[in-house]
């Protein structure tokens, strides 16, 4: 007779999940050094795709969902004032700003093209801020080359965050060796434990992985950080949505057990909005006023507010 998979419970700022797994336990360590348990599905890799079709044009916009509660200045681990940054001489983003508290999940929609990437990629280092202010942990790192950023306890994961000509094995090696100098990070073999699938690809090029098993190197080469703020981009892409969901749940896990915040761009709106507490919504370069994440989840039509 089979045996039964138990049923575990992760844990949600938002909300309970509960799905069938079999646990295993992972540790990883925090930024002060200290073991976490990590209790986690094995997440498989397979190719599909999530509906991200929606409608275009204008909507309703935002006016009747008001604003999130300001964050408390002692709270704050991410402010970005007053970014005015683009490529070359074309201005993508126009004077945005916005704050991230310490263990907060934010979401920043918008349609392709509003800039959502090019915000990250500032955030990170890859795109030059020369009139702007970012501050983490209450530090101004305006100046401070990506690798710096990176070692602070930044992490941005995009589809396109891997080295395709390495293999996975010398990727989690690079990410390793750039992140050596924190005080504390899980190893190589904690990412691999939450992502069993890359193993007996440890020796296959980069760029021969399915658009899935990137996004799970990606994502397996910030952890090894144990990154403070983790900014993601787009992480479903490409992701079955069996495969999606699972994915999610082990990135709620990551950021409870690290007490990491969350800066999360996402084309699926409601898998988005019921991750984070709070969101943007940015349009041409112009961002809104913060939003509550439930409030928005009740109105229902999300693109409509796009």
């Amino acid at each position: 007779m089979p045996t039964r998979r138990p049923k575990l419970t992760f844990r949600s700022a938002k909300r309970n999940v509960r799905v069938d797994s079999r646990p295993r336990d992972v540790q990883l360590r925090g930024r002060r050094g200290v073991a976490l348990k990590l209790r986690n599905t094995a997440v498989k890799v397979s190719e599909g795709s999530l509906p991200t079709g929606h409608p275009t044009g204008g909507g309703v916009g935002t006016a009747g969902l008001g604003s999130s509660t300001p964050v408390p200045a002692s709270q704050v681990l991410l402010e970005v004032q007053d970014l005015p940054p683009g490529y070359g001489k074309k201005e993508v983003l126009h004077g945005i700003s916005l704050q991230l508290a310490k263990g907060e999940v934010a979401s920043l929609l918008g349609h392709n093209g509003a800039g959502k990437s090019t915000t990250m990629r500032t955030i990170v280092g890859g795109v030059r801020n020369t009139t702007g202010h970012i501050l983490f942990e209450g530090q101004d790192i305006g100046r401070r080359s990506v690798a710096e950023r990176l070692r602070l306890g930044i992490a941005y994961v995009e589809p396109r965050g891997i080295l395709p000509g390495l293999t996975v094995k010398d990727n989690l090696a690079l990410a390793q060796n750039v992140l050596s100098r924190r005080q504390s990070g899980a190893s190589t073999q904690d990412a691999l434990d939450l992502f069993p699938d890359l193993r007996p690809r440890l020796r296959h090029r980069a760029g021969a992985l399915s658009g899935g098993q990137r996004q799970m190197l990606a994502l397996a080469m910030a952890i090894i950080g144990s990154p403070s703020l983790l900014m993601l981009d787009e992480p479903l892409l490409g992701l079955a949505p069996r495969l999606a969901q699972g994915l999610l749940k082990v990135i709620r896990n990551i950021l409870d057990d690290l007490s990491a915040s969350m800066l999360l761009v996402e084309q699926n709106v409601k898998a988005a909005l019921e991750l984070s507490e709070r969101t943007y919504i940015l349009r041409a370069g112009e961002l809104s006023p913060p939003m509550s994440s439930d409030q928005v989840l009740r109105e229902g039509d999300f693109w409509s507010i796009i």
